[in-house]
C-alpha cells in the first residue's frame, strides 16, 4: 500500500536533524548538513499527490430491499446517508468512506 507523508512534518524533522547533528563545524558534520539540505530540496521539487484522508464509516438503519424489489439488505452510510447494498458495500458509493464499522 502506498504511504503518503506530510511534507511540512518531514521538513520540520529534517530541520531538527540539522540542529541536533550539525551544530559543529567539522567537515563530517558539514557533509551531513549538505545531505539533509539536498534531501529538503528534492522533497520541495516533488509533485504533490492528490490524496484525501480515509474516512471510516458503517451501515446503519439496515432494511430489506423491498423498496428496490430485491432480496438484498441495504443500509445507510453513517457519514453521508446514502443507501448501499450490505454485501457489496466495502466503500460507500456516494462519499467513498470505507465501511469497516469504524467511526470517522
Amino acid at each position: 500500500m502506498t504511504k503518503y507523508i506530510d511534507v511540512n512534518v518531514l521538513n520540520r524533522y529534517l530541520r531538527d536533524a540539522i540542529d541536533r547533528y550539525c551544530g559543529y563545524t567539522d567537515d563530517y558534520r558539514k557533509g551531513i548538513k549538505r545531505g539533509i539540505e539536498m534531501t529538503e530540496d528534492c522533497v520541495r521539487r516533488m509533485p504533490a499527490a492528490d490524496v484525501e484522508p480515509v474516512r471510516h464509516g458503517k451501515l446503519t438503519d439496515l432494511t430489506f430491499g423491498e423498496m428496490y424489489n430485491d432480496p438484498a439488505v441495504y443500509g445507510k452510510c453513517n457519514i453521508c446517508g446514502a443507501w448501499n447494498a450490505e454485501k457489496a458495500a466495502h466503500y460507500c458509493r456516494n462519499c467513498g468512506a470505507k465501511l469497516d464499522g469504524g467511526s470517522e
